[in-house]
């Protein structure tokens, strides 16, 4: 004996039809939705939360809110860094040195590229710490990139600038971009 097809009294089934079955009223399927919806609350309800801030709070525990607004909030320290480029000008006011202080940057991580009317200064450092932690072996690398832009004036050839590097300092000359350029006069013989 073959069991019977399941049946609703809100859809219609045969079992010689191939054609889908269709609910015969819409609001009986919202009413079966909210039933089906208040069942899993009730049961949601009813089970402890996985997530222990938001369990259910007796009347003696402090709220975060009300524990933070009793205690001051510490103000942050700022600490003041120390500017990692420092500009001169020269006595006759015509060039301009920049000094950066790059200590423990590899030359290798150092790039510097003339541009049209700009100077581009590239470096990164690179931190790796090493350390064991639960019998495993971790190492952290932290990369971190940095680029400064130097305006050139109009007109300023290569040649005008130029770079040394020593352990600590990379220092770049180039033409100020308050001086004047004078153009060359021609010499005429009278």
């Amino acid at each position: 004996m073959a069991p019977e097809p399941f049946s609703t009294p809100y859809a219609s089934h045969t079992s010689s039809s191939t054609e889908p079955e269709t609910v015969v009223d819409s609001r009986s399927l919202d009413r079966v939705w909210s039933e089906v919806r208040k069942t899993k609350e009730r049961a949601m309800a009813a089970s402890p939360s996985k997530i222990e801030s938001l369990g259910v709070r007796s009347g003696t525990e402090k709220t975060p809110q009300a524990a933070a607004a009793q205690r001051p909030i510490p103000r942050p320290h700022l600490k003041r860094h120390k500017s990692i480029v420092n500009f001169k000008e020269s006595r006759d006011g015509r060039m301009m040195t920049a000094t950066f202080e790059l200590p423990g940057v590899p030359k290798e991580d150092m790039h510097v590229s003339y541009q049209v009317d700009r100077l581009v200064i590239n470096w990164r450092t690179v931190t790796v710490t090493d350390r064991v932690e639960g019998g495993r072996y971790l190492r952290d690398r932290e990369e971190k990139k940095f680029s400064r832009t130097i305006p050139l004036p109009s007109g300023t050839k290569f040649e005008e600038v130029q770079a040394s590097r020593d352990h600590r300092r990379l220092v770049l000359t180039y033409p100020n971009m308050r001086a004047v350029r004078a153009k060359p006069r021609p010499l005429d013989g009278s």
